[in-house]
């Protein structure tokens, strides 16, 4: 590990589509670039203007989703955290988490 490393759960280096949901009718396509169950990192268009909070969709229909909060932005990638699920929230495809 190195010594700046500051993550709690190892990550896995996916490339996997994804959906950023700004609003109900407002989506934004990324690329999910790595996960980990603590948060991910995603890769959007350097133009686009994401809030610091959302909804990220891995699927086109909107579930399963997690609400995010950015703890980074560096170009353009953004290191994202995941927030808590409601009960009732489907979880994440389990393929994304096998590491």
């Amino acid at each position: 590990m190195l010594g700046d490393e500051r993550r709690k759960h190892e990550r896995k280096a996916v490339r996997y589509p994804a959906w950023i949901a700004i609003t109900p009718d407002q989506r934004t396509d990324c690329i999910l670039a790595d996960i980990s169950e603590g948060g991910a990192r995603i890769k959007i268009d350097e133009n686009a203007r994401i809030p610091d909070h959302f909804l990220l969709l891995f699927n086109p229909m909107g579930q399963p989703s997690r609400p995010c909060r950015v703890v980074w932005r560096k170009e353009s990638y953004l290191g994202l955290k995941f927030e808590a699920l409601p009960p009732d929230a489907p979880p994440p495809p389990a393929d994304v988490f096998q590491i």
